[in-house]
């Protein structure tokens, strides 16, 4: 799978990015990085968004849980998924600075 970048300025949630959950050895690695001042949430979702209506809101409904270690960040750090999810997303809850999420996901 190629990678993903996920991208978002300011107070906010990025769009999600859904992964393969199906895949027989689920792993995926996460890496953010920081441009100014933000504090940040790498968060994750078991829901499919084809029980929502719309890409809004599936971003605003769903339930979203804080992955465990990136969790009220303010600068560069990386982790992974053993176990699989439906999608990822970035969000912002204070500052005005960019956070970037680059994703990998094996086979």
């Amino acid at each position: 799978m190629r990678p993903i970048t996920l991208t978002q300025t300011g107070v906010g949630q990025s769009d999600p990015a859904r992964l393969n959950f199906k895949s027989e050895d689920f792993k995926v690695g996460l890496g953010a990085t920081v441009d100014g001042t933000v504090t940040y949430t790498i968060q994750h979702t078991f829901d499919d968004p084809k029980d929502f209506t719309s890409k809004a809101n599936y971003n605003s409904n769903a339930n979203w849980f804080d992955h465990d270690q990136l969790a009220g960040l303010s600068a560069n750090a990386n982790g992974n998924y053993e176990f699989p999810i439906q999608a990822t997303r970035i969000n912002v809850t204070s500052g005005t600075g960019t956070v970037t999420l680059v994703i990998l996901q094996g086979r």
